[in-house]
């Protein structure tokens, strides 16, 4: 999400602003959450689960739309920017909070909760 958030503010022809941030951060967790996940997900499920009920489904795909033109569609992350962000958050996250949180550590325990035993990857 933050990746294609920094792609969208290096359009030169695009500038966040007070009228446009929740619209784009929205836009943004959508296609990474859609790109994270094996199974489809739809904007009605995504909506329902963040219990989004003031913005119809409409809207929220037509702002998914405009942001995925202003990125160019351009979804792929490589391996190397994806890990060099989640170290990055991770240390803001820890000069916040002041103390660790190992983020991939927690993301191979919430995968392996995921599959049966032995098939985690």
């Amino acid at each position: 999400m933050v990746i294609y958030l920094e792609r969208a503010i290096s359009q030169q022809r695009f500038t966040l602003s007070n009228s446009n941030w929740q619209p784009c951060l929205l836009s943004a967790f959508i296609i990474a959450a859609k790109q994270a996940f094996d199974e489809p997900l739809f904007n009605q499920d995504i909506a329902s689960v963040l219990r989004i009920s003031n913005v119809r489904v409409a809207q929220i795909s037509a702002w998914e739309a405009s942001f995925l033109t202003l990125i160019r569609f351009n979804t792929y992350i490589e391996l190397k920017a994806y890990a060099t962000c989640a170290f990055q958050l991770q240390a803001c996250y820890e000069e916040a909070r002041g103390e660790r949180f190992q983020f991939f550590t927690f993301l191979m325990s919430q995968a392996a909760g995921a599959f049966p035993q032995g098939q985690a990857a």
